[in-house]
């Protein structure tokens, strides 16, 4: 809490508080001594506080307060023995208010404690022979001469005899004081209804005609509704939208029985491909597209048995393969070829050497390459090359070289085949 705006009612609520919550407190009174119960029926130990005074200075302000802590003399036969000890539980809790001030915030953030501080006991007081301590507390707390916070307004000027300015308004900029008389820089007697004080083109102040052609106002019209200036969107082309909100991931589609503008998740049936593609929207086509391009299989020609220490030309598509020339296509867009897979059907690879098939490109050898090693016999089992791709461009050549090297005819493979990657 901050103390820059506690009120005197606010503290005195902070005294009775702390008399509230300390256990050994049953009573709290404010006001003078004559104001306080003090009869014989009252609950004790008691807290008064007594108004004294409040002194400014520059940024603070002090609040001071008589303060009492009295008990009720109970032991006749003990009774020095009695005063004294509430004498000196009284002093406990003056103490134990001045320590709450000074180290926390029931009174404020910043209150502080006006130091020496002297409490002075007294015995045998008022009509019910009352003990305790008292002394006068000064609590320091922020404080501005804030006039901002005055509930006041000046709204007047007092003009001296020379004509200036000599109360609380000021005058700049486009008001101006002559006399007792306030008017506008280049003022006229009566502007028309459409005219409004500013500046023109050159910054000169005065009245001027507002521009036409400003925004609409009404009814909207078209594919509008409502009003202007905020009306809302209701059609395109005149053509209604549907109504509701639209979801997650909707789109804006045209039909439906009455047509219009519908909103809803695309389908795969309103997107134009290939009779191939599948799904019920367009993320399971566009995925079943791309599986169609990425497994398309190149299929070559089956290889013959080929003879000893040999090379051959596998004919891609139409070609005759009886050289390279004649086994070479050209490649009409960009594309790419992985996943080399051939089966070894009949015929064992000779042991005095390997049969080699190499993908080339513009007449060099790639690493898509399948070797079937000397020695080897047929098998169910496919040869395969699923670790390098080759990529081509517009009018690059492919060929397929196949090479015995072995001093006797090698196996015999069925159809080579690729995947190619559009």
């Amino acid at each position: 809490m901050s103390t820059s705006t506690t009120t005197y009612n606010v503290i005195i609520k902070r005294f009775e508080d702390f008399a509230t919550a300390h256990p050994l407190i049953n009573r709290f009174t404010y006001g003078t001594i004559q104001e306080g119960d003090i009869g014989k029926s009252c609950t004790y130990p008691w807290m008064h506080v007594a108004p004294s005074s409040t002194n400014y200075d520059e940024g603070q302000r002090g609040m001071s307060f008589d303060i009492l802590f009295a008990d009720l003399v109970r032991d006749k036969d003990d009774k020095p023995e009695n005063e004294k000890e509430i004498i000196s539980d009284c002093s406990q809790l003056f103490e134990d208010l001045l320590a709450t001030i000074e180290n926390n915030t029931l009174f404020g953030d910043n209150a502080l404690l006006q130091k020496p501080i002297t409490i002075t006991p007294f015995l045998n007081s008022f009509t019910n022979n009352l003990t305790g301590v008292e002394g006068t507390v000064t609590i320091e707390l922020d404080y501005t001469f804030d006039f901002c916070s005055v509930p006041v307004d000046f709204n007047f000027n007092i003009p001296t005899s020379g004509g200036q300015g000599g109360g609380v308004l000021t005058f700049d900029d486009s008001l101006n004081l002559s006399g007792t008389s306030v008017t506008l820089d280049n003022d006229v007697d009566t502007p028309g209804n459409d005219y409004y004080y500013g500046t023109d083109a050159t910054g000169t102040k005065g009245w001027y005609t507002l521009p036409t052609g400003g925004p609409p106002t009404g009814a909207a019209g078209g594919d509008l509704q409502g009003t202007y200036p905020n009306p809302t969107v209701h059609a395109v082309h005149g053509i209604d939208f549907q109504s509701g909100n639209p979801q997650s991931d909707d789109v804006w589609v045209y039909g439906g029985s009455p047509n219009k503008w519908q909103h809803q998740k695309l389908h795969a049936s309103q997107v134009t491909n290939d009779s191939q593609v599948t799904g019920t929207n367009v993320s399971d086509a566009l995925n079943h597209l791309d599986t169609k391009l990425t497994s398309q299989l190149w299929n070559f020609q089956n290889a013959a048995a080929i003879a000893a220490s040999t090379t051959t030309w596998i004919g891609v598509g139409l070609t005759s393969g009886g050289n390279e020339s004649s086994s070479t296509v050209i490649i009409p867009h960009a594309m790419s070829l992985k996943n080399m897979y051939l089966m070894h059907y009949s015929t064992n690879q000779p042991a005095s050497g390997a049969q080699v098939i190499t993908v080339r490109k513009n007449g060099a050898d790639t690493s898509l390459a399948i070797t079937i090693a000397a020695g080897a016999v047929t098998s169910s089992t496919p040869y395969s090359n699923t670790a390098h791709t080759v990529s081509f461009v517009a009018g690059d050549k492919l060929s397929i070289r196949r090479v015995n090297n072995a001093t006797a005819p090698g196996g015999v493979f069925n159809g080579i085949s690729f995947s190619m990657v559009v």
